[in-house]
């Protein structure tokens, strides 16, 4: 119904900002150095670089997780940790960082 006088509408929006939590990124494969590959009882993470909150995920090839680290913090340095405990396989290593994540393939006899 329009009778030649203008209607005012009010419309109230509410967007909510908040920080991501996810990871941002993919580091290169340079970055991080896994070895020895094959290994046998414990693997080594030769980081290049400073990073933060390092978390490894193991997984089978099947994408079954089956083991989890925690590394704290790396600056240019080698941190290690068993893998002893696992069947001899292949297995997938996601290592995630607040500077991003990258997945190393890594075999144990």
């Amino acid at each position: 119904m329009s009778n030649g006088n203008p209607q005012t509408f009010s419309l109230h929006v509410f967007v909510e900002v908040s920080a991501t939590t996810d990871i941002s990124g993919s580091l290169s494969a340079s970055q991080i150095d896994l070895f020895p590959n094959p290994a046998t009882n414990n693997v080594y993470l030769d980081f290049h670089g400073v990073f933060d909150d390092i978390q490894i995920d193991i997984y089978t090839i099947e994408g079954k997780f089956v083991q989890q680290h925690e590394l704290g913090t790396a600056a240019n340095t080698e941190k290690s940790f068993s893998i002893n405990e696992l069947p001899a396989g292949i297995y997938f290593m996601e290592i995630k960082t607040k500077q991003g994540k990258i997945i190393k393939r890594m075999i144990k006899q």
